[in-house]
């Protein structure tokens, strides 16, 4: 069982894509938090990639949420179906996949610290 369970999974959630996706989105949050705070500190952020101000809203949570494999046995949903949240279809299941999550813990704890900085 945990074996057919092992081969179902790999076949729907890609690890390493999954990581790779962690990865460059928590590197694009920390330039964009890098950019923020020179513009509050005066210096000029001229040049700056208008992706990095799409990704400025990315926290935690929504890194976690791509370690979630969620899966209706019914109904569809999503911008193509009049249910838009999969918590609007009738049976449903949710799975946290653990070592995603321990890739994730790696991702943030490899992520410079910055403190605040005294302004010149």
């Amino acid at each position: 069982m945990t074996y057919s369970l092992y081969c179902f999974f790999s076949q729907v959630f890609d690890l390493r894509q999954c990581h790779l996706q962690m990865q460059s989105l928590a590197n694009c949050a920390q330039k964009a938090a890098q950019m923020q705070a020179a513009v509050v500190a005066g210096v000029s952020a001229v040049g700056a990639p208008r992706s990095l101000s799409a990704v400025a809203g990315i926290g935690v949570d929504d890194l976690r949420r791509l370690c979630i494999l969620r899966l209706s046995f019914v109904k569809g949903w999503g911008p193509d179906y009049p249910r838009q949240s999969i918590k609007e279809t009738p049976c449903w299941v949710e799975v946290h996949l653990h070592r995603a999550l321990q890739l994730l813990d790696e991702v943030l704890h490899q992520m410079p610290i910055d403190g605040p900085r005294a302004i010149e």
